[in-house]
C-alpha cells in the first residue's frame, strides 16, 4: 500500500512541476509579446528569468530528493515486511504440525497473509484447524475490514483472501461488489464467488449460480474473465452454462466464453446444442461454435450440415475454422467441401484445407490432392495442390 501511495504521490510532484513550468513559459512568452508596447517590461524580465531558473532548480532537487527518500524507505520496508513474512510463516508452520495454536497473534498483514499461504499450499481436508485460528485470532475480521474499505487495493487484496478463507457467509457482501462497483473490482468479486461456490454447502450451490449469472448477464466482463469465472466453478461448472445459456439476456461475450468453455473442457452433452450457433448473425459466435465442436471431436451426424454448409461463410475466418473442423468427420462426408475449399477465394482457407487434408486423412489425402492438381475446377485449387504435393517431395 505505502509503495502505491509513494508512486501516486511521485506523479503528483511531476504534474506539478510540469504546470509550473508551464506557467512560467507563458509568463516570460507574455513579457517578451509585449516588449515592443511597454519599455519598462525590460527591466522586469531579468527578474523572471531568475525566477524561473531558481524554481527549476528547486523542484528538480525535490524530485531527486524524493526518489532517494521514497527508495530508501522502500527497501527498509521491504526488508521489515519479509522478515515478518518469514517470522509469522515459521510461527504458523510450526504451530500446525505441532497441533498446538500460538500463544499470541498480532494481526498484520504478515500473520494475515502467511496464513492463507499455508492453508492454500495444503490439501483442503487439513486445514480445518488453520480456518479455526483464522476465526479465534481475528484475522477473519482483519479481511472483512479490508473488503468493507473505499481504498481499492485494500477491498481487492480481501478478495483474494476470501477466495481461501471464504465461507457462504461472505457470499452476499461479495454479490454486493460485484454488482454495483467499477469493472475492476466487480471482476476480482466475481472470480472470488466462483471459488468459494464449490465449497459451500450442496443446498446453497443452486440459488448462488443463478445469482452469478445474472451478474455475468447484466454486466459487461471481457470474455476472458468469463471463462475463468467457469473454470473455477469446477463441478459446478454446467451448473453456470445450463442458466446463462436459458436466459434470453444473453450477450455476445457471455455466448462466446460459454462455448469455449464447453469446447475446452469437452462438454459432449453440449454438442446438440452448439448446431444453433453454426448460423448466428455475429461470425465469432459461428467461428467459436465451430471451433468447440472441433474440440468435442464426437459430433453427431445431425450436426454435418452445419458444418459443411460454413465452408460457404462470408467470414474468412468462419470459413477456415470450418475447413479444420471437418477434419473431425469421416472422409466420405467432408471430401466434397474440402475439393471446394481447395478453390477458396482466400489463400488462408486453400492453406488450411491442404494441411487438412495431408495431416489428419494421410494418404488419402494426398491422392484427394493429387487429383486437385489435375482436374481442381480452379486455376488457385490446382497450383495449390501442386505445391503441397512438391512440398511433401521435398521432405
Amino acid at each position: 500500500m505505502w509503495r502505491i501511495n509513494g508512486v501516486q504521490y511521485y506523479r503528483y510532484i511531476l504534474l506539478t512541476y510540469i504546470f509550473v513550468q508551464i506557467g512560467l513559459l507563458v509568463t516570460a512568452g507574455s513579457v517578451v509579446a509585449l516588449e515592443p508596447f511597454n519599455a519598462s517590461i525590460n527591466s522586469v524580465l531579468p527578474s523572471i528569468l531568475i525566477s524561473a531558473i531558481v524554481i527549476t532548480v528547486f523542484m528538480l532537487a525535490s524530485i531527486v530528493i524524493y526518489i532517494v527518500v521514497f527508495q530508501t524507505l522502500s527497501d527498509r520496508l521491504d526488508k521489515r515486511y519479509e522478515d515478518n513474512h518469514r517470522k509469522w510463516l515459521e510461527i504458523w508452520t510450526q504451530a500446525y504440525f505441532q497441533k498446538t495454536p500460538p500463544e499470541h497473534v498480532e494481526v498484520t498483514m504478515a500473520s494475515a497473509k502467511t496464513l492463507l499461504e499455508l492453508i492454500d499450499v495444503l490439501p483442503s481436508d487439513d486445514t480445518a484447524i488453520l480456518q479455526t485460528w483464522a476465526t479465534e485470532y481475528g484475522i477473519i475480521a482483519f479481511w472483512e475490514s479490508r473488503l468493507r474499505s473505499i481504498n481499492l487495493h485494500q477491498q481487492i487484496d480481501a478478495l483474494e483472501a476470501f477466495a481461501t478463507v471464504g465461507t457462504l457467509n461472505h457470499l452476499p457482501e461479495i454479490f454486493e461488489l460485484a454488482r454495483r462497483n467499477p469493472q475492476l473490482r466487480s471482476t476480482a468479486a466475481m472470480l472470488t464467488i466462483s471459488t468459494l461456490i464449490p465449497r459451500i454447502p450442496d443446498d446453497a450451490q443452486d440459488d448462488n449460480i443463478k445469482k452469478l449469472a445474472d451478474i455475468i448477464i447484466t454486466r459487461e466482463f471481457p470474455v476472458v474473465t468469463i471463462e475463468s469465472v467457469f473454470a473455477q466453478l469446477e463441478d459446478n461448472m454446467t451448473m453456470l452454462i445450463d442458466c446463462v445459456l436459458a436466459d434470453e439476456r444473453i450477450t455476445t461475450p457471455v455466448l462466446i466464453a460459454t462455448i469455449n468453455t464447453i469446447g475446452q473442457f469437452y462438454l459432449a452433452n453440449y454438442v446438440e446444442e452448439l448446431g444453433q450457433y453454426v448460423h448466428n448473425d455475429d461470425p465469432t459466435i459461428r467461428r467459436v461454435t465451430l471451433k468447440a465442436f472441433s474440440n468435442l471431436q464426437s459430433i453427431p451426424k445431425s450436426s454435418y450440415y452445419h458444418i459443411i454448409n460454413s465452408i460457404h461463410d462470408e467470414d474468412v475466418s468462419v470459413r477456415e475454422q470450418a475447413v479444420m473442423t471437418l477434419a473431425t468427420i469421416p472422409l466420405y462426408h467432408s471430401r466434397l467441401p474440402l475439393w471446394l475449399a481447395l478453390g477458396d477465394d482466400e489463400w488462408v482457407v486453400r492453406f488450411a484445407t491442404a494441411q487438412v487434408l495431408t495431416r489428419v486423412y494421410g494418404n488419402r489425402g494426398f491422392q484427394t490432392l493429387q487429383i486437385a492438381s489435375q482436374t481442381h475446377q480452379t486455376e488457385v485449387g490446382r497450383q495449390l495442390a501442386t505445391e503441397m504435393l512438391q512440398m511433401n517431395e521435398a521432405i
